[in-house]
């Protein structure tokens, strides 16, 4: 499986009546044998499972959120 650009995903942080809501990443958007992917960082996932063995392996990295 080959894994290119891979970033994480959150949805935007948030104010509401002077309340900020600050969301974790949830998914990892990124090119999966050149198909574009939103994988969900799920355990039981086939593909954050695969991306995860390649992320600690030192084979791909994942660039941060822009969801600030």
């Amino acid at each position: 499986m080959i894994i290119t650009n891979a970033k994480y995903w959150r949805i935007p942080d948030s104010e509401v009546n002077g309340v900020k809501k600050v969301y974790p990443d949830s998914s990892i958007i990124c090119d999966i044998d050149g198909q574009y992917y939103g994988v969900p960082i799920d355990e039981e996932n086939t593909h954050y499972i695969e991306i995860k063995r390649q992320l600690d392996a030192g084979i791909i990295t994942i660039a941060p959120s822009d969801g600030s």
